[in-house]
């Protein structure tokens, strides 16, 4: 739950026969989730969008709306400022075990306006164009490995490196063992090789 929204690409994964003998755990589209445990953890917000089968664990409450308020409205106004600071306010317990209560979240009160369908629509709108921009963005990031070859290029599995001072801090100011992965250097390498060159950042663009 991050940002508003709910991913999958970390998620643990259960058997279908787990899952199907969990069902009231289950997620459904515009349910709205709310993080309950763990001191600045507390009060994320996501908003289920798509049709996907998974299930929620007991750190998480999930805010289903009956038929009479738009569900995309509603999880606009409790991602809000000031909704969020109604959540919030019933973070209870000390540090490392803060906790919000289900019974809390019940008791929030959400004012109702005659515009709520549109402010709905506009969250709709907003999840259509993020999806389409995270796929114009996968096109484009497949399109430059097909242009540079680079998911034909067979990287090290190394993850150590042996370096100077000298070759290492003195130079780049870099002590992150992530900088100095083998496989960095053999795709730097790759890249000089191709056709279009390549040259630092600096070289290129003003920061």
């Amino acid at each position: 739950i991050s940002n508003g929204r709910v991913t999958y690409d970390n998620a643990d994964y259960v058997s279908a026969d787990i899952y199907a003998e969990y069902s009231r755990f289950q997620l459904h589209t515009n349910d709205t989730l709310i993080t309950l445990k763990g001191k600045g953890s507390i009060g994320k917000i996501g908003f289920v969008t798509m049709n996907k089968q998974a299930i929620f664990s007991r750190n998480i409450g999930v805010v289903r709306p009956k038929t009479n308020i738009d569900a995309a409205y509603l999880n606009a106004y409790i991602l809000s400022y000031y909704g969020q600071n109604m959540v919030l306010r019933g973070e209870t317990g000390g540090t490392g075990q803060s906790t919000l209560t289900c019974t809390y979240i019940k008791s929030l009160d959400i004012p109702r306006f005659n515009i709520e369908t549109k402010i709905g629509d506009f969250v709709r709108l907003s999840e259509s164009v993020l999806a389409q921009a995270n796929e114009c963005y996968k096109t484009a990031e497949q399109y430059l490995c097909d242009l540079l070859h680079i998911d034909k290029l067979k990287l090290p599995e190394d993850n150590t490196s042996i370096v100077s001072v000298s070759q290492s801090f003195a130079k780049t100011n870099r002590l992150d063992a992530e900088y100095y992965q083998p496989k960095y250097e053999v795709l730097q390498q790759h890249l000089r090789s191709t056709p279009w060159g390549y040259k630092e950042l600096s070289e290129i663009a003003s920061t």
